[in-house]
């Protein structure tokens, strides 16, 4: 068997495979767990997102990066510290997917809102702006122009809970 261990308590379970394994590494993505750091820290404490429950009692916390990894750790730590505690190093603001319009009851109107962000569009920016005013697409900050789409799906909620993070650089 397989043992598997909880990363927020000492829980572990033992599991039997019943068909096969699936190797999902062949796409070669870096976890932050499996490597350093590539910055230089001085002064400080790096530890991957998937150990902060071992540490909520810094008196401070950086989470670097903007993709839905750094929106979960964010969105992790706000519901158990101040929002004056986090820094949210974020290279480029990007654009956020909402969760509300991808549900399985809602895909059809996905599907038109898709079609309806894209049609007569004279540009991207166009289009994703589009996108933006009919619900499909948010971001965090209204006064900057995303610089990236990564596929980040996040409910209004969650939305409006990461804007509580002031400290942006």
């Amino acid at each position: 068997g397989r043992v598997l261990r909880s990363l927020v308590d000492d829980m572990t379970w033992e599991v039997k495979v019943l068909k096969k394994v699936v190797d999902a590494t062949y796409m070669k993505v870096e976890v932050p767990l499996h490597r350093p750091p590539p910055f230089v820290v001085e002064d400080a404490v790096v530890i991957p997102p998937n150990q902060l429950p071992l540490v909520t009692t810094r008196p401070r916390f950086v989470v670097i990066g903007a993709g839905k990894t750094g929106i979960d750790a964010v969105l992790w730590l706000l519901d158990r510290v101040d929002p004056t505690r986090i820094t949210w190093i974020m290279p480029r603001d990007a654009w956020l997917l909402m969760r509300e319009v991808i549900q399985p009851d809602t895909i059809l109107q996905f599907a038109k809102l898709i079609i309806s962000s894209v049609s007569r569009v004279a540009s991207l920016q166009e289009c994703m702006d589009k996108a933006e005013r009919i619900g499909l697409l948010d971001r965090l900050d209204k006064s900057v122009e995303p610089g990236a789409f990564r596929c980040a799906t996040v409910t209004r909620s969650e939305v409006n809970e990461l804007r509580r993070v002031t400290r942006v650089v």
